[in-house]
């Protein structure tokens, strides 16, 4: 399944329609992905001009942070829509399991998953 793919079938998907409607956990998704494709295919001048000889590389630690930040956003919102998907399983879970993926949510999907 593509991501494109993936945001169709959450935004139609009858469990999660009214769900995913509130929460934004998708539209970051989406964000994120049209930022990151970006930096991968060089298809901006913006992003383009990032690009730098290999021997000019170094390490740019506030490049690094704002990295992280954006894998830990995607994590939380992919764990917000897998266990809004897989609700029932969720559930079923030890409460150690359950607690261990209620700690890979920020703030906003831990509100809506409580919601739920």
């Amino acid at each position: 399944m593509s991501f494109r793919e993936l945001l169709q079938y959450s935004r139609k998907h009858p469990a999660l329609s009214n769900i995913v409607r509130e929460a934004t956990c998708l539209e970051d998704l989406e964000q994120t992905y049209k930022t990151s494709s970006k930096f991968v295919h060089s298809q901006s001048l913006k992003f383009m001009q990032l690009s730098k000889a290999l021997e000019e590389v170094k390490f740019n630690q506030r490049f690094f942070d704002w990295y992280v930040k954006k894998l830990v956003n995607i994590a939380s919102n992919l764990n917000l829509l897998l266990v809004l998907m897989h609700s029932e399983e969720f559930r079923a879970m030890s409460p150690d399991f359950r607690r261990a993926i209620v700690k890979t949510l920020n703030k906003k999907n831990k509100k809506m998953l409580s919601k739920t």
